[in-house]
């Protein structure tokens, strides 16, 4: 039996492909194989949603808390201390700890400007604000080499010029987001374990497979 070639070889052979005609004939054409990083990428985020959220040994009032509270935190400018920050909300209410702290990844390296600098724009329209350059923004959340305490520091020192708008902005945004997350996940947990255990209380199983 010849061996299958990896997703991501370029040497690979297409995939093949069939479409179905309106007058019930099939043609067959050949599709590019999507790189395999899609799929890892992919799966991690299939893994999160179902073994960190939807099977989360909580009820879903607390895993949807600590949805909510962690995608609010998130889309602050809480640079370098997002989790702990997402944790410490979380213990009031009782929202669940662990899921809050991992949704506050939603703002990361890659997403910080992506999130905030249309958070900023906002603040500068409400306040009747000039914003600054596009590259002096990005210059705040990435500055010069060093320990990472150093660039987080140099970052909260930089905020201070914009703290205004860029603070009004992101809670006008985090507050719009994270109200209809935990309305969204109550019940998308609920209907999930419904359907899949006929229960909400994956305590009272004796195993959760897979």
């Amino acid at each position: 039996m010849p061996e299958k070639a990896p997703l991501d070889d370029p040497h690979a052979a297409p995939l093949k492909v069939e479409e179905l005609q309106t007058d019930g004939s099939k043609v067959e054409h050949h599709a590019a194989r999507p790189p395999r990083h899609w799929f890892s990428w992919w799966g991690r985020v299939k893994h999160f949603v179902i073994h960190k959220i939807l099977r989360a040994s909580d009820s879903p009032h607390r895993i949807a808390l600590g949805v909510s509270i962690g995608m609010w935190v998130a889309l602050l400018p809480l640079v370098g201390v997002q989790m702990i920050t997402s944790a410490a909300l979380c213990h009031p209410v009782k929202g669940n700890k662990v899921v809050a702290m991992a949704m506050a990844w939603v703002s990361n390296p890659i997403t910080l400007v992506p999130i905030f600098l249309p958070c900023y724009w906002l603040g500068c329209w409400i306040l009747g604000l000039d914003a600054i350059p596009y590259q002096d923004f990005v210059d705040i959340f990435f500055p010069a080499e060093g320990t990472w305490f150093a660039r987080v520091s140099a970052t909260w020192r930089a905020m201070m010029g914009i703290f205004g708008p860029l603070w009004l902005g992101s809670a006008i945004v985090a507050t719009i987001v994270a109200i209809p997350s935990y309305f969204v996940t109550e019940r998308v947990v609920t209907w999930y374990r419904m359907k899949r255990y006929g229960t909400v209380d994956l305590s009272t199983l004796p195993e959760v497979a897979d």
